[in-house]
Formats: C-alpha cells, structure tokens, sequence
C-alpha cells in the first residue's frame, strides 16, 4: 500500500485541529454572489505577466522565480491526483504581491475579499483560481512566525530533520493552506458529498497532506512539526461550536455545494 494512503489516525485528528485553526481565521469574509465581477476577472483585469501551463500561471512583476517554483508544485499535485484517482481538475494560480491583492480586493468592493495572504480558491470559468501570497508579510505566515513562542521541543526536532529552523518553516508552511484550498475543488471534482462544514474541512487538509507525504515531503514535515505545537486554548472547543460558527457566518458555502459558475470563495 502506498504512503498517501497510510496515515495514522492521530495524523488525521491533528491534522483536523490545523485544519480547523486555519478556518476559523476566515470566518469573517463575506462574499456576495450578485456582484457581477469575480476573482478571477479581477486577477484578469490587472494585466498580470501570465505563464501557460498544466497550471496556468498570474503573477505579479517582482516574483516571477517564486511563483513558477509555485506552478510546479501545483501542478505536480494535480497530476498526482490525476494519475491516483483520475480527477481531472482545472486549476490556475495567481501568485500575488500585497499591492496586485489589493487590487483584485479593490474591484470586488462590497463583496469582501480574503485579507493579504489568507489563501482561497474562487470560481473561475471552467474551474478555480487559488490565491497566494508571493511574500511573507500576508496573515497566515505572519500569524506562524509570531506563533513560535509556541513551539514545542517536538516541533523543533520534527523541523530540525528537515534541515530548517522554525522561522524557515513557518516561512514554507504557506503551500499546505494552499493544497488545502486546493482539496476542497478536489472533493468536489470527486463527487463527495460531505454533510458537515468539520468534515469537509479535514477532508481539504487530507487531501494536501496525502499529496505532500508522497511527492512533496518537505511540507508533510512542515505540516507534521505545527501539529505537535504547544497551543493557547482553541476558541472553538468542539465540533458542534465549529459548525455553529460556520452557520452563523453567511456567504460561505461548502465546496460541495458552490456552483462552478457563481462567485463566492470556497472557504
């Protein structure tokens, strides 16, 4: 049995915790599905540099290097997932400095767009488009770099295996909310129709995980030393206060349940 399909039970519960910290910090995005500009028109719209690919490439001038380094490992996950399952997928990538995000958040006005460097995944014409960060000042790596008070001797030993510190991992970190983005089209893309906002979100982070601990292992032991952190107390204790404060939040479907045509960010 191949690795991808090995994980541990206790991989998985942690992975469910990440999964649901990293949510929990997009709760408050609003998206509106009447607006008649989406995302991806907005990336459009900025006459980016574009790179063609089984991933097509935006990205913004300063970073051509890191955001091609960015295609590749999209396009390696889809092709694993193509060659595993045979789930044909249309991704594209916008690799975007603080100022092209703004841009993008700029035309979507009332809408809401995700602060820089929360990454999402929106509708695109015949798939979705995955937003991230081409630096390390968006919230999600800034949030890891300044979590590092909280990093256990475990966490230390994990990323010391790898050859990083933990600013270098808390650096990398930001492909696995990406991949995770990512899961959440790949559930839908494979039919899964999962009842509740707590599953479909570890199901989203197995997806990313199961790639990474076969093709990208770097990121699996990025991803396996935040899950031995020494944590505060979570301010969601439960599965049910998870789902709670999802049903009290508007504007953000399931990805099961978004059209492929509207507007609205898969959460």
């Amino acid at each position: 049995m191949s690795a991808w399909t090995q994980l541990s039970n206790t991989c998985t519960v942690k992975l469910l915790i990440l999964a649901l910290l990293l949510s929990a910090e997009s709760f408050g995005q609003q998206h509106s599905t009447k607006s008649q500009i989406t995302s991806y028109k907005a990336v459009v719209n900025l006459n980016l540099p574009r790179q063609e690919g089984r991933v097509p490439l935006y990205y913004s001038a300063c970073c051509q290097k890191h955001a091609v380094e960015i295609q590749k490992a999209f396009e390696d996950m889809v092709s694993f997932y193509q060659e595993k399952l045979d789930i044909d997928t249309n991704v594209a990538v916008a690799v975007l400095d603080e100022n092209d995000w703004d841009h993008v958040a700029q035309q979507m006005k009332d809408q809401g767009f995700a602060p820089y460097g929360m990454t999402n995944v929106s509708h695109a014409p015949s798939g979705v488009i995955a937003f991230i960060p081409a630096d390390d000042e968006g919230v999600i790596t800034k949030s890891q770099l300044a979590d590092g008070r909280y990093a256990s001797t475990a966490t230390l030993k994990t990323f010391a295996s790898a050859h990083l510190t933990y600013d270098e991992a808390a650096r990398r970190f930001i492909l696995h909310p990406a991949f995770h983005e990512v899961g959440h089209y790949l559930t839908h893309s494979y039919a899964m129709d999962l009842p509740d906002h707590w599953l479909d979100e570890m199901v989203a982070s197995y997806w990313a995980y199961a790639y990474e601990k076969t093709r990208n292992p770097q990121i699996a032991t990025i991803v396996e030393g935040f899950t031995e952190m020494s944590s505060p107390p979570f301010a969601l204790a439960s599965l049910d206060e998870f789902e709670n404060a999802f049903a009290k939040k508007e504007g953000i479907p399931s990805a099961t349940t978004s059209g492929t045509n509207g507007n609205s960010n898969v959460a």
